[in-house]
């Protein structure tokens, strides 16, 4: 399968003049190159307007280095000197878009943002499994003592792990003819938590046939990789949160 490039991050920005009526239809991509600093507390506060600065146009793409600078900004006045040509907005001009994620076709290249709904067909088990991390950072190294478990990573006593789940399916849509294609989604830990049963965990875990033709509703996606083969189509999406 064709995996994604993961040599560089990709953000999804948008802004008042890829609007149509204020229903939302567009986006650019500005490619995040590993020199870049752009860390996640840029968009820890989604209502605000992400600046952008020092970005390379090139051939209709766009690029951030280690000269590009990103700034969150609460309002439309001039954040700092050395803006060129700046022009101040109206925070308003931002709220009142509303960014429609177009429905998954075959044509859609990978990069792209979908919008998919359909009944769960069967379940990769190869990628169903769940892990325990610790309360406290996240981390996944858990070492057994002879009272309870260690964090390898902060070294505190993980007394209530919690516990992460990852799981792949196939789903049946009616936007894609089943014979000219598949379609597989990586999904959120939230969407796997709804699908699977309450009180039906043994040690082994669930029982993943409880989860088939339990129908999905429409899911934001990122398509990752399209594969063909013998006329065959494979797209292979993973769930994702946008910010709204």
């Amino acid at each position: 399968m064709e995996k994604p490039d993961l040599s560089t991050r990709r953000l999804y920005i948008t802004d008042p003049s890829l609007s149509d009526n204020r229903i939302q239809q567009k986006y650019v991509i500005v490619h995040i190159k590993h020199q870049c600093c752009f860390g996640q507390n840029r968009l820890e506060r989604d209502k605000d307007v992400l600046l952008c600065r020092d970005i390379i146009v090139e051939n209709g793409s766009y690029h951030a280095d280690c000269y590009s600078s990103f700034f969150s900004h609460p309002n439309g006045e001039s954040p700092s000197k050395g803006w060129i040509n700046w022009k101040p907005f109206s925070l308003r001009e931002y709220e009142t878009i509303r960014f429609l994620i177009p429905d998954l076709v075959l044509e859609d290249e990978p990069g792209s943002i979908v919008s998919i709904a359909g009944r769960i067909a069967s379940v990769d088990e190869g990628s169903a499994y769940s892990w325990e991390v610790c309360e406290h950072c996240g981390g996944e190294d858990l070492k057994s003592t002879t009272r309870n478990m260690l964090c390898g990573s902060c070294g505190q006593d993980v007394l209530a792990p919690v516990t992460k789940m990852k799981m792949e399916v196939f789903i049946q849509s009616p936007l894609i003819d089943h014979r000219k294609g598949s379609i597989k989604i990586d999904l959120l830990e939230s969407t796997i938590q709804g699908l699977l049963p309450i009180g039906e965990q043994t040690n082994e875990g669930y029982e993943l046939s409880s989860i088939i033709n339990k129908r999905l509703v429409p899911l934001d996606c990122l398509l990752l990789s399209k594969t063909s083969k013998h006329g065959q189509n494979l797209l292979f999406l993973k769930q994702i949160t946008l910010l709204q």
